[in-house]
C-alpha cells in the first residue's frame, strides 16, 4: 500500500533530531517504547568481529518490544502525521532518531484495535535516501505492507531494524552519527543500565540485549539507599530533592547524574563526578541520580556553568554538601585507622613528606593492606618493612607489581615470612632469592635448548658447552667453582674429567696428607 507522510510543512532538514551521539539516538528508540507501555526491550546488535575485514563496527541494529504496538488504523496519525506526537508526551520525531544511526530502517508492528476488535500487521520501510534535500516531506512516497491478521492469539509489539550504517566517509563529517564507546559491545550494557537504572532495578522494564538479560544483580550491591532534602533557591522557594545512592560493583568512580521528567522517563539531562582525597579507598563505585519535581530544569542541564549563573552554583554547592555528608558517614573506618597510622613508630611521614599526594596515596594503600593483614591492629612486626616498601614503591613508581604481590599473599606465608624475619635479615632473604630466581631462569633456558624445536638445530660443542661451561652448579653446588668445561672435548669426556678431579680424592705431599 502506497502512502505519504502528513506534515505541517516541515521541511526534511528539521525532520531528523540531531541528537548528541548514537547512543543518544538508540536511548530516543528506547524511550519511545517505554512509553508504550513496553515490559520488555530486546535489543540485538550485529557487531563485526574483529578478525573480520569491515569498515562498520556495527553491521545491523534491532530493537523490539512488546509494548502496544500500532495498529494499521492508526498508522498515519501515530507514525506518519509528523506534526504530532507518536505517543502521548513523546516527540514527534522522536520515532526517527533511528537515521542518525543508519540510512535504512524498517519498522514492523503488530497492533491491536479495540473498535475493530482484531490485530494487524505492518511493515514500513524507510530509506533515508529518499529524503531529499529542501523537499517537503509530504512528497516523499512509502510503499507499506499492511494486513489484518486472524485470530486473537497474538501479542503485539513494535520493532526497528537498522541497516547499512554510516561508514567514516559520514561520520567525519558528521561526527554524531558515529557509533560511540558506549555502543561497543564490552559497554553497552552498562551503558544501558546506567541510563536506567530505577527501570532495571525495579524491574518495571527488562533488557535483553543479543539475548542476555541485564540483571540488577550484575551491577548494584545492595539496595539502593534514597534520601528526600530541601532545598531552599535564591529566591527562598522550597524544593524537595531526592538523592538515589547506587553502589556499583566493578568501577571506583562516583558518577553523579542530574536527571528530569521527560514524559514519564527519567532522562538524564547533565552529570559530574565526585572525588575528595579523604575517602576510604573501599568506598568503592556509584552511580547517584538527583531529581526534583519542582525545580527548574535549566539549572540541571547548565550545571556545568556554575561560575556563571549564581542558583546554579548555590544548588551544585548544596548537593556536594549532601555528597560529602553521606559518604562520611561511610568513611568512618578508614578515618578512625588513619587516626591511629599517623600515631604508629613506623609510619614514614611523622616528619613531613615530599608531597600532599604521597602521604594521601600511601594511607589510603596502607589502609587495603590492614584490611587483609591487621598489621597495625595486631602490633605485627612487618609494619617496619611493609611501610617502607609501600613508601619506596611510590617515589619508584613500582606500585602496582609489589602492591599485588604483597596484597596475594596468604595467612601461612605471610606468618612464615614474619618467622623467617626473626632468624635473619631482610637484605640476606632478597640476596638469596635472587639467586634462586637467577638459577630457575637458566634452567628454563636449558630447557628449552634441550626439549624444543630448536633443539634439532642445535649443536653440542660449539653452542650447547658455551652455556654450560656458565652453569656447573647444575651438576651439582660442589661444581661452582670448578674449572670450565673445554668446548672442543665431548660432554661425556668433560664429566668425566670433574668426576675424576673433584670427587675422587688423592693424598699428595703437596696437601701434607702423607705420613
Amino acid at each position: 500500500m502506497e502512502r505519504t507522510f502528513t506534515t505541517n510543512s516541515r521541511l526534511v532538514n528539521d525532520l531528523f533530531a540531531n541528537y548528541i551521539s548514537t547512543f543518544a539516538a538508540l536511548c530516543e528508540l528506547i524511550n519511545n517504547s517505554i512509553q508504550a507501555d513496553a515490559r520488555n526491550i530486546w535489543l540485538d546488535i550485529d557487531y563485526t568481529p574483529e578478525e573480520e575485514l569491515c569498515p562498520l563496527v556495527i553491521k545491523k541494529i534491532v530493537i523490539k518490544d512488546d509494548g502496544h504496538g500500532v495498529h494499521i488504523d492508526e498508522l498515519g496519525n501515530k507514525i506518519l502525521d509528523i506534526g504530532t506526537n507518536n505517543k502521548d508526551g513523546g516527540k514527534g520525531i522522536g520515532r526517527f532518531a533511528a537515521f542518525q544511526l543508519g540510512k535504512s530502517v524498517e519498522i514492523e508492528t503488530v497492533g491491536f484495535s479495540q473498535g475493530r476488535n482484531n490485530f494487524s500487521k505492518a511493515v514500513i520501510p524507510l530509506k533515508f535516501d529518499s529524503f531529499g534535500k529542501n523537499i517537503n516531506v509530504s512528497e516523499v512516497k512509502i510503499e507499506t505492507q499492511e494486513d489484518i491478521l486472524e485470530g486473537m492469539s497474538h501479542s503485539t509489539y513494535y520493532k526497528v531494524t537498522i541497516d547499512d550504517l554510516y561508514d567514516s566517509d559520514v561520520t567525519e563529517r558528521e561526527s554524531k552519527k558515529k557509533i560511540i564507546d558506549k555502543m561497543l559491545q564490552c559497554n553497552i550494557a552498562d551503558a544501558i543500565f546506567e541510563r536506567y537504572p530505577l527501570k532495571i532495578f525495579n524491574r518495571d522494564l527488562f533488557f535483553f540485549i543479543n539475548k542476555k538479560k541485564i540483571e540488577p544483580k550484575d551491577y548494584v550491591i545492595n539496595l539502593p539507599i534514597i534520601k528526600t532534602i530541601p532545598y531552599s533557591d535564591k529566591k527562598g522557594n522550597q524544593h524537595k530533592i531526592q538523592f538515589q545512592f547506587f553502589n556499583i560493583k566493578g568501577i571506583e568512580k562516583r558518577k553523579v547524574f542530574l536527571t528530569t521528567n521527560n514524559a514519564g522517563i527519567q532522562t538524564i539531562a547533565s552529570g559530574f563526578e565526585y572525588d575528595a582525597e579523604w575517602l576510604s579507598p573501599k568506598i568503592g563505585g556509584w552511580f547517584i541520580y538527583v531529581s526534583s519535581e519542582t525545580l527548574s530544569t535549566d539549572i540541571y542541564r547548565n550545571i556545568a556553568l556554575d561560575e556563571m549563573d549564581e542558583e546554579v552554583k548555590s544548588f551544585k554547592s548544596f548537593i556536594k554538601e549532601q555528597l560529602t555528608s553521606f559518604f562520611r558517614e561511610k568513611n568512618i573506618e578508614f578515618d578512625n585507622f588513619i587516626d591511629k597510622l599517623k600515631k604508629d613508630d613506623y609510619y614514614p611521614y611523622k616528619e613531613k613528606s615530599s608531597s600532599r599526594s604521597k602521604t594521601v596515596l600511601f594511607d589510603k594503600l596502607a589502609f587495603l593492606v590492614e584490611d587483609k593483614y591487621n598489621l597495625l591492629n595486631e602490633q605485627n612486626r612487618l609494619r617496619e618493612i611493609v611501610y617502607p616498601l609501600i613508601d619506596r614503591t611510590i617515589s619508584n613508581g613500582e606500585l602496582d607489581k609489589i602492591l599485588n604481590s604483597i596484597l596475594k599473599l596468604n595467612k601461612k606465608t605471610i606468618e612464615q615470612f614474619n618467622d623467617l624475619l626473626d632468624r635473619t635479615e631482610l637484605e640476606d632473604i632478597i640476596a638469596f632469592s635472587d639467586k634462586v630466581a637467577l638459577k630457575m631462569e637458566e634452567l628454563e633456558f636449558i630447557e628449552k635448548l634441550t626439549y624444543s624445536e630448536i633443539s634439532k638445530h642445535l649443536k653440542e660443542r660449539k653452542e650447547l658447552h658455551k652455556f654450560l661451561e656458565k652453569m656447573l652448579w647444575i651438576f651439582g653446588e660442589e661444581f661452582n667453582d670448578a674449572t670450565k668445561l673445554l668446548s672442543d672435548k665431548g660432554l661425556e669426556k668433560n664429566l668425566t674429567e670433574l668426576r675424576d678431579d673433584i670427587m675422587r680424592y688423592k693424598p699428595s705431599k703437596k696437601d701434607d696428607n702423607i705420613n
